[in-house]
């Protein structure tokens, strides 16, 4: 299988500061989800 061009550089401030949003995104939709898990707990 032919390997797939990228233009991606995983070194620059671009994608630092996209995966710094994602990781937030990420934290924030962990917490809603254990939130969720406690109320049906209740």
């Amino acid at each position: 299988m032919p390997a797939i061009d990228s233009q991606l550089n995983p070194r620059s401030a671009e994608f630092a500061a996209n995966a710094a949003a994602m990781q937030t995104l990420v934290d924030e939709l962990r917490a809603h989800c254990e939130k969720l898990r406690c109320i049906q707990h209740v």
